[in-house]
């Protein structure tokens, strides 16, 4: 009902028909948080992975016009039965009426329900062009952006730990070569997980020898790393995470969540490859791109292999039309970096994200330039500090004002061997305490360790949330946090994300105002 997809759709029954009646059982089960307890109960239990709604079109003859629309939506927190009890009592949408308050909708121009998109957003830049890739032919904040790496088998792909990565990716690429020369294949999911394109490899003859190479770090989840096989003749969806960055290449980019994202919106710094679904649906605007010229021969083994042997030339990910907009308006040179660290602050404004909540749903991201120079340095400055912190995150201090063990000083706590093992972490916010393992309890946890949010969960609850002990029930493959730097990292890392979100509330409520009136462009108000 609130989704791009469905514009046209609700559009056309709006003329098509009189009357529209809906009644919204909600039940979102991918909602997170207090948001997803607000949906309630599923009516389907755990059958369904998607609100449910019942819809009525009424359609007379010889009515034209716009339908009259009518909606009602379940309380919050509604249990299953309570849902069925309130169907029952309404009997049909005209009962409906005379116990629960149907709210009359009036349709926007542009398909719009339920959402209130801001038309001052439809004035802004957008981060993304139509033209990838040319920094001449965009009128836009980026020349290009990619989503992250999409493998198809996670599992396989990923893990905490390095060596057993190597092992897995191994052991499978030793199956696909033996159910490749057999000529059978034996869809086995504790050996191999098969998908499309490798179905077509075995048709194509094409060998996939493992290639230690492609083991490096990626960013699979908000302050969570792993390591990943990254070979781009193995991952299924590679969009252009190679152009940004191709091995033994640095680059940053600011990774935002995308269009028809329903939790509100987030974005994370990044500084090594990223996975789909890093921060929602993910979309990466990078602060470079690199090109390889010799990436576009035909065969697949001959382009990897030009891959390997060309050096990537490093292009500038901002435009040069975001470039010139901000020299006209300020008076001085902005540089690709200036420009590239102010997005990053501008999109963490409180503000921006308030005005334009329901448009950053349905659209990417677009951005204004501040009135004052001032504004524009501040905001630059910002987005520079948020993004040492979001990507160096492993290196911030620990959060000295929480409570371990009663008063146990910090450092004995981390002095001491065989206490730090995590199976899995347990976050009690209302107690502001975080339940480390059986031995650790951390008490005292300031509010803006549960603030500072990130795709529907806080910074602290993505660590509870990655950082524990799992078994894939169809390969077997156990992936251990404690395997990836030593269990006392993961202590360290909690308390340093703990200082991460202190920092980051702190400086995210002191960023400057934004007026979206511009004295020389009579388009804005206020």
């Amino acid at each position: 009902m609130t989704g791009s997809a469905f514009e046209g759709f609700r559009k056309v029954i709006e003329k098509e028909f009189s009357k529209i009646y809906v009644f919204n059982l909600r039940g979102d089960a991918t909602s997170q948080g207090e948001m997803r307890r607000k949906e309630g109960d599923g009516v389907f239990g755990d059958g369904s992975r998607t609100a449910i709604a019942i819809t009525l079109l009424v359609k007379r003859k010889g009515f034209s016009g716009k339908a009259e629309i009518q909606y009602v939506q379940t309380d919050d927190y509604m249990k299953r039965q309570e849902k069925f009890d309130m169907l029952n009592k309404s009997v049909s949408f005209g009962r409906m009426s005379d116990s629960w308050n149907l709210e009359s909708i009036e349709p926007k121009p542009n398909g719009d329900w339920l959402v209130e998109r801001n038309e001052i957003f439809d004035m802004l830049i957008p981060l993304a062009g139509e033209k990838k890739f040319d920094k001449y032919k965009n009128d836009s904040v980026f020349v290009g952006y990619s989503r992250g790496y999409g493998t198809s088998r996670d599992q396989w792909m990923y893990n905490f730990n390095s060596v057993y990565l190597k092992q897995n990716m191994s052991s499978f690429l030793e199956e696909y070569k033996v159910q490749k020369a057999s000529g059978k294949i034996i869809y086995d999911t504790s050996k191999i997980s098969w998908n499309s394109s490798l179905l077509k490899d075995v048709s194509d003859g094409v060998d996939h020898p493992f290639k230690e190479q492609y083991v490096s770090l990626s960013t699979y989840r908000p302050f969570c790393r792993y390591f990943l096989y990254n070979d781009p003749e193995i991952i299924y969806e590679t969009a252009a995470m190679p152009r940004f960055y191709p091995r033994g290449c640095k680059n940053l980019t600011i990774c935002t969540s995308s269009v028809g994202d329903k939790k509100d919106f987030s974005c994370l710094m990044t500084d090594c490859p990223t996975d789909l679904h890093f921060v929602g649906t993910t979309q990466c605007f990078p602060l470079y791109w690199y090109d390889v010229k010799d990436t576009l021969s035909e065969s697949k083994q001959s382009k990897l292999m030009d891959f390997e042997q060309s050096a990537p030339v490093r292009h500038d990910g901002i435009s040069q039309f975001i470039r010139d907009e901000a020299q006209k308006k300020y008076g001085v040179d902005v540089s690709s970096e200036d420009l590239f660290f102010y997005v990053y602050g501008y999109l963490h404004s409180p503000e921006y994200r308030s005005m334009f909540s329901d448009n950053l749903k349905l659209s990417l991201p677009k951005i204004g330039l501040v009135n004052s120079y001032d504004d524009f340095m501040a905001f630059f400055e910002a987005g520079r500090k948020l993004s040492n912190l979001h990507t160096k995150y492993e290196d911030v201090e620990p959060y000295y004002g929480v409570r371990i063990n009663g008063d146990a000083p910090i450092e004995d706590i981390l002095g001491k061997t065989n206490i730090h093992h995590v199976t899995k972490m347990k976050l009690v916010p209302d107690k502001h305490r975080l339940i480390y393992n059986e031995y650790i309890t951390i008490d005292d946890i300031p509010d803006e360790a549960f603030e500072y949010v990130v795709n529907g969960r806080s910074a602290l609850g993505w660590i509870v949330d990655r950082y524990q002990i799992t078994t894939d029930k169809e390969s077997g493959i156990v992936n251990d946090p404690n395997e990836y730097a030593g269990s006392t990292y993961i202590l360290k890392l909690v308390l340093s994300v703990i200082n991460v979100s202190v920092k980051t509330m702190e400086i995210v409520k002191n960023l400057p105002h934004i007026s979206f009136k511009d004295d020389n462009d009579d388009r804005f108000t206020e």
